[in-house]
């Protein structure tokens, strides 16, 4: 299968699997995109092209030509640029969701303390964040542009050792403590099948659940082995957001099963 891929630094763990793993079937064309330049390019006839200064150097410099024939590919896919648990955070900064174990702990114990928040509105809000978010723009561009199937991928969910790198992460802890991952993360999987449900032809996909620990975070297994997109240096065990070449290669997988 020939894919086109667009994304930013998460691109990394699909080169490296597909690298890794001939035996796919995979012919990856990876794009890097600078999200937040809707300005700089046009998608139409179905080709991308680029020709705001920025996104031309860039693609330049990364030896990507300045316009790209979408119909040449059998799937496109855009990596990352849409909703996260980092915007669910101030949200869950100070308020509780309604029917969350965590809620239901905090009731049950008479300390109810934060404001309670429908797991409707909430979802609604991160929603609302992913329609906004620079992958929406870009796909609902590619969409305009040709009728090649379309995938989405949302960045990795933080790494299992988030809390220990990153100890002032209070909402998360907070989360983690209650119960509340695994709600979290339905949370994000719905608030993004539905924002690009209003785009035809879009699938979105989400890692798989061995991948998942503590109902919301990225097991370190898939952690291990992630790579600087672009010079293959490795990220240190410090880095709480990339995942490595076997999350690359299940995301993949799944990318490779999806209806025509």
């Amino acid at each position: 299968m020939k894919i086109c891929i667009f994304g930013d630094s998460h691109l990394a763990m699909f080169v490296k699997a597909a690298q890794a793993h001939p035996e796919l079937g995979v012919e990856l064309t990876p794009v890097s995109w600078i999200f937040g330049n809707e300005g700089q390019y046009k998608a139409s006839n179905g080709r991308l092209t680029v020709h705001g200064p920025e996104m031309a150097a860039f693609w330049e410099r990364a030896n990507i030509p300045t316009s790209i024939d979408l119909n040449a590919f059998d799937r496109l896919v855009c990596v990352s640029g849409t909703v996260t648990s980092h915007n669910a955070f101030p949200l869950l900064r100070g308020h509780t969701i309604y029917g969350w174990p965590g809620a239901q702990k905090a009731r049950a114990a008479g300390k109810q303390t934060r404001t309670l928040m429908t797991e409707a509105a909430f979802v609604q809000a991160l929603t609302a964040r992913a329609q906004a978010g620079d992958a929406f723009t870009l796909t609902r561009a590619l969409r305009a542009a040709c009728e090649v199937p379309i995938a989405v991928a949302p960045a990795p969910l933080l790494a299992e050792t988030t809390l220990t790198q990153r100890p002032k992460l209070v909402v998360l802890k907070r989360v983690l403590n209650a119960g509340d991952g695994a709600a979290l993360r339905e949370a994000l999987h719905t608030a993004q099948t539905r924002a690009y449900a209003q785009i035809d032809g879009v699938d979105v996909i989400f890692q798989p659940d061995d991948s998942v620990t503590q109902g919301c975070l990225t097991r370190e297994t898939y952690r291990v082995g992630a790579a600087r997109y672009g010079s293959g240096q490795m990220h240190d065990e410090t880095d709480i957001l990339h995942a490595g070449p076997a999350l690359g290669k299940a995301l993949l997988q799944q990318i490779l099963e999806l209806p025509n």
